[in-house]
């Protein structure tokens, strides 16, 4: 059954977020949620741990509550709560309708930690929402009993602009804390050999803790774009790179195998393979940067179709017309 206008205007979704400053996906991912849901008629907000809080780091007008106003405003056995991954079990016991947002598996399971006290922590969660194929394959197999909704992540194509290949400097961009061991690895690698070859050094940008607005302004001038992160969720750097007209180099395992081109994944830790790669795009003549626009504006076109605004707030709507309806229909669950 679907939610009727008054249904929505009834229930409230609270999204526990911390007040965590630094630039971070997940929360940005959490603010879209609630803005989607509020346009439509749901009255949402995000709820952070500290009086006045607030993301700046990117634009933003999205309803935030602290935790004194969460606990006047909230109802326990009428609203639902969404939990993120990553927070300490005991938080999950909030509330009877509870909601996992899931946007990286492996979070999840390091923040359950090995003493579980509760053989089966998520067996009174309403559901999960998780952003990608990975994340769902990952809990269904793990939980069998556990309702998995996957959502979109949409990434913002007006604030991420492509240049031309021929255009860009000829710089490597990564971010600096995931995949942390191969990104130094290449970039030693790659430094050593060019200093062999009595060639300059290669301009390189590790990422970290950049707001939107200059990591944007960053993937718009660079060539390359390193991703070599593992335990991932989704991984938005390299849907932002490829909407900015970059030529990413990851790995085709995880969620990246669902938007990465094969030409562009290589073997998790193959060093000596991504280290020629680079080598090849950083040293090509303008007419092979040129032979390789197409495949570029290719990825570009895929992932802005796939990754679009529209795709992802379509994604999130069906997902809680589908759990409040689940919610609806069954009894509290025990606190």
């Amino acid at each position: 059954m679907a939610e009727t206008a008054d249904d929505r205007a009834d229930r409230a979704i609270f999204y526990i977020c911390s007040a965590m400053s630094k630039p971070r996906g997940g929360i940005k991912q959490i603010y879209r949620h609630v803005d989607i849901l509020c346009r439509h008629g749901y009255p949402a907000a995000v709820v952070h741990p500290i009086s006045g809080f607030r993301v700046t780091w990117f634009e933003n007008t999205t309803p935030v509550i602290d935790r004194a106003q969460f606990r006047a405003a909230f109802r326990p056995d009428h609203d639902v709560v969404v939990i993120p991954e990553g927070i300490a079990l005991e938080a999950m016991l909030v509330s009877p309708h509870r909601v996992i947002f899931n946007q990286n598996a492996y979070y999840g399971f390091v923040a359950l930690g090995p003493d579980v006290p509760d053989p089966d922590p998520y067996r009174n969660i309403a559901a999960a929402l998780v952003v990608s194929d990975h994340n769902a394959e990952l809990l269904r197999f793990a939980y069998p009993g556990l309702d998995v909704v996957r959502v979109r992540c949409g990434v913002d194509a007006e604030v991420f602009r492509p240049r031309p290949l021929r255009d860009k400097k000829r710089q490597v961009v990564c971010v600096a804390r995931k995949g942390e061991p191969v990104n130094l690895a290449v970039f030693h690698a790659l430094a050593s050999r060019r200093r062999a070859r009595g060639l300059p050094e290669l301009p390189w940008c590790f990422l970290e803790d950049r707001p939107q607005a200059a990591v944007a302004q960053i993937l718009a001038e660079s060539l390359i774009v390193l991703f070599a992160s593992v335990e991932e969720g989704f991984g938005l750097l390299p849907v932002e790179a490829m909407l900015a007209g970059c030529l990413v180099i990851t790995h085709g395992s995880g969620p990246q195998r669902e938007y990465a081109p094969a030409r562009s994944c290589y073997a998790e830790h193959d060093i000596p393979g991504i280290v020629r790669a680079i080598e090849e795009i950083v040293e090509a003549t303008p007419e092979a940067l040129e032979a390789r626009q197409a495949l570029c504006d290719e990825a570009r076109t895929e992932v802005a179709t796939a990754y679009s605004l529209a795709a992802e707030e379509a994604s999130v709507l069906a997902a809680w017309e589908r759990v409040l309806s689940a919610t609806r229909r069954r009894p509290a669950l025990p606190r």
